[in-house]
């Protein structure tokens, strides 16, 4: 968590593992749209032009010479940056200039509380789960087969759809 803040963002993203990457920069994200809600005076629109460049950046990355994983969590992490960038757009033309205000509330925001990542929405709060990213990353961390990360990956989601526990 505290190395996001100390290093380039375009770093940080190819540094660190995936779900790592999406989560941090999710938590980043809604911080720095407090920040902005709290200072006003246009610091929503200052942070939307942040926050294409910060696009721009990553696409540039995904254009150019990656590792498989790098690529996968870089094509994630657009479509999170893309839907942030919309829903930030939003807020600064609704000139949203309260925290409290349902505009922002209603969106999935990510904090780290008692050293533990959370969600909320509205008024509810959900302990993150800290997902995995599919059958690739089971191959990664687990150095399996693809057979055995495809049979893992199902046996991982039907569980989860039918709440039981997973069992080796």
């Amino acid at each position: 968590m505290e190395a996001y803040p100390k290093r380039e963002r375009i770093w940080f993203v190819r540094e660190w593992p995936g779900q790592s990457v999406l989560c941090v920069t999710q938590k980043y994200w809604t911080t720095f749209i407090h920040e902005a809600i709290r200072k006003g005076d246009g610091a929503l629109t200052d942070y939307l032009n942040v926050n294409n460049d910060q696009i721009n950046d990553i696409v540039a990355l995904v254009r150019g010479k990656l590792s498989k994983q790098n690529r996968t969590t870089l094509q994630a992490l657009i479509v999170l940056d893309v839907h942030g960038r919309d829903v930030l757009a939003q807020l600064a033309e609704m000139n949203v200039s309260s925290e409290n205000d349902f505009e922002w509330l209603s969106q999935l925001r990510y904090y780290w509380e008692e050293d533990n990542m959370v969600t909320r929405m509205i008024n509810s709060m959900l302990a993150y789960g800290y997902e995995y990213l599919g059958k690739y990353l089971l191959k990664y961390m687990l150095g399996a087969e693809p057979s055995l990360a495809n049979t893992l990956s199902l046996r991982l989601v039907w569980n989860c759809e039918n709440t039981q526990k997973f069992e080796p």
